[in-house]
C-alpha cells in the first residue's frame, strides 16, 4: 500500500510536469510561427519593393552597345552615355548613283586629275575652344599660330584622305612601284570605311538585272556636299597639305583659294 500511495504522488509529481512542458512547447511553437510570419512579410515587401524599385534605375542606365572588335571595351563599357558632335544639319537632295563616272576612268591618267584634284585639306576648320566645349565636342589641339581657336577635320574630308591613299597604293601596288604610303595605313582606312558603313546601316533597296550590278542608275537620298564644303570655307583653319618640308606651323595661314574644295558635287 505504501509503495502504491508512493506511485501515486510521483504520478502526481510528472502530470503536472508533462502538462507545464506541453504548454511550454506549444507556446514555443505558436511564437516561432509568428515570428517567421513575420520574417515572410518583411521579405514579401521587400521583395515588392525591389521589383518596383529596379525599372526605374535600368531606365537611367547609359545604353551601351560596345563594338565586338574593339580592343579597348572593358574600359568603355560602363562609360557614360557619350555625346555625339555635330555641326549644324545639311540639307538632303536626291542623287543618282552610277555604275560607272569620269572618276572610274580606265585610263587611269584621266582618272588621276579628278582624284588630285580633290583637295582633303579644305575639312581643316577652326573654332572657340569655348564654342565647341559648349556643344560636347571633344577637345582639339590648338590652330599653330592661332591659339585661341581649336583645330578639327570634318568627316568627309577624313574619308576622302583615306580614299585617295586607299586608291594610291592599289594603283601603284598593280604596277610594281614603290609605293607612297606604308600598307599600314591603307589597312587602317579600309578598316575605317568599314566602320562607316556598319555605322550608317543604309537600308536602300538596289535593284538588280543579274547582270553582276545592282542600283546602277538608282537614286539616293543624300547630304548636299555642296553645304558641308561651304561650312568648310567659312570656317576655314587656312591649312595645306605638305608638298615639301614645310613644319606644320607653316602649313596653316594662308587662306588664299579655299572657296574651292576639287570635289565634283
Amino acid at each position: 500500500m505504501q509503495e502504491k500511495a508512493q506511485l501515486l504522488r510521483d504520478n502526481d509529481m510528472i502530470e503536472p510536469a508533462l502538462v507545464h512542458t506541453e504548454r511550454t512547447v506549444s507556446g514555443g511553437l505558436k511564437t516561432r510561427r509568428k515570428d517567421l510570419t513575420i520574417v515572410l512579410l518583411l521579405a514579401s515587401n521587400l521583395l515588392s519593393f525591389m521589383l518596383l524599385l529596379l525599372p526605374r534605375l535600368w531606365s537611367h542606365l547609359p545604353p551601351t552597345t560596345p563594338d565586338p572588335t574593339s580592343t579597348s571595351n572593358a574600359s568603355n563599357m560602363f562609360s557614360p552615355a557619350p555625346t555625339i558632335a555635330l555641326v549644324s544639319e545639311l540639307p538632303t537632295h536626291p542623287v543618282q548613283f552610277h555604275w560607272s563616272t569620269a572618276y572610274s576612268s580606265p585610263d587611269d591618267s584621266e582618272a588621276d586629275d579628278l582624284w588630285n584634284a580633290i583637295d582633303t585639306a579644305h575639312g581643316y576648320i577652326a573654332v572657340e575652344h569655348e564654342w565647341a566645349r559648349e556643344r560636347g565636342w571633344m577637345a582639339s589641339m590648338p590652330v599653330p599660330g592661332d591659339e585661341t581657336k581649336a583645330l578639327y577635320v570634318l568627316e568627309g574630308y577624313h574619308q576622302f584622305h583615306c580614299l585617295k591613299i586607299v586608291r594610291t597604293v592599289f594603283l601603284q601596288s598593280i604596277a610594281g612601284k614603290e609605293l607612297s604610303y606604308p600598307v599600314q595605313h591603307a589597312r587602317h582606312c579600309f578598316d575605317y570605311f568599314r566602320q562607316f558603313i556598319q555605322c550608317h546601316a543604309d537600308p536602300t533597296p538596289l535593284y538588280t538585272l543579274g547582270r553582276h550590278t545592282s542600283g546602277d542608275g538608282q537614286w539616293h537620298m543624300c547630304k548636299d556636299w555642296n553645304a558641308l564644303r561651304d561650312y568648310a570655307t567659312e570656317n576655314s583653319a587656312c591649312f595645306r597639305d605638305r608638298v615639301g618640308n614645310e613644319s606644320l606651323r607653316e602649313q596653316f595661314g594662308n587662306c588664299e583659294g579655299r572657296e574651292n574644295d576639287g570635289v565634283i558635287a
